[in-house]
C-alpha cells in the first residue's frame, strides 16, 4: 500500500532527523563521512526522489545550475537528509505551484537558491523556522503530517559543513531559501 509506506517513509525520516540533531549537538564533526560531492549529481538525485510529491503537487519546476562539477566536501548521507528537507518543502507548500532552483558558483561557495509561489510564511513566524517542532500557523493548516523537526536538523546539518543558511518569505507570495557550502 502506497499510502502505509510513505508512513513508514516519514518515520523513518524523523529517526534519522533525530539521530542527525544528537550527533550535531555532540561530536558530529568526528562521525561525519566526509567525501568529494558534485553538488549537481546530489541536486539531481534529490529532484529524482521527490519527483513523486513534484507530480503529486503538480508543480512547475524550473532548475538551471550554471556549473558541473561543483565539488564540495561532506557527508553525503547528511547533506541528502538536510538538503531534500528544503526542497520537500518548496514543493509541499507550492501546490499547482512554481518552484525554481538553481546551483551556481559564488566566490569559494556553492549557492543554492530555492524559490517558491508557495503559502510563504507569517513574519512572526520567520524568526522560530529553525527551532525544534516550531511549525508556522498556515504550514499546520496545509499539511498536518510533518513534525517541525526539518528545518532544526538542516540547518545543523548546513553549519556542521560550514555553510549558511537563510529564508526569506512573505505570506501567500512564497518562500527563498539560499544555502551556501564551501567548495572544495
Amino acid at each position: 500500500n502506497e499510502s502505509y509506506n510513505k508512513i513508514l517513509e516519514s518515520l523513518n525520516l524523523v529517526g534519522e532527523i533525530l539521530k542527525t540533531a544528537e550527533i550535531s549537538s555532540t561530536n558530529g564533526m568526528a562521525n561525519m563521512m566526509k567525501e568529494k560531492l558534485n553538488m549537481c549529481v546530489v541536486i539531481e538525485s534529490i529532484l529524482k526522489n521527490l519527483d513523486y510529491l513534484i507530480k503529486e503537487k503538480n508543480i512547475n519546476l524550473q532548475y538551471q545550475r550554471e556549473c558541473d562539477p561543483l565539488t564540495i566536501f561532506g557527508d553525503k548521507k547528511l547533506l541528502d537528509l538536510g538538503l531534500t528537507n528544503i526542497f520537500d518543502n518548496a514543493f509541499r507548500y507550492s501546490p499547482n505551484g512554481t518552484v525554481s532552483v538553481s546551483l551556481s558558483q559564488e566566490g569559494n561557495m556553492a549557492k543554492l537558491v530555492l524559490q517558491d509561489n508557495g503559502i510563504g510564511i507569517e513574519r512572526s513566524d520567520l524568526k522560530h523556522l529553525f527551532q525544534k517542532f516550531y511549525r508556522g500557523k498556515n504550514a499546520k493548516e496545509l499539511d498536518q503530517t510533518q513534525n517541525g523537526l526539518g528545518l532544526f536538523a538542516t540547518r545543523k546539518i548546513i553549519e556542521m559543513h560550514k555553510g549558511s543558511i537563510k529564508i526569506e518569505s512573505e505570506l501567500n507570495k512564497g518562500t527563498k531559501v539560499e544555502v551556501r557550502l564551501p567548495i572544495d
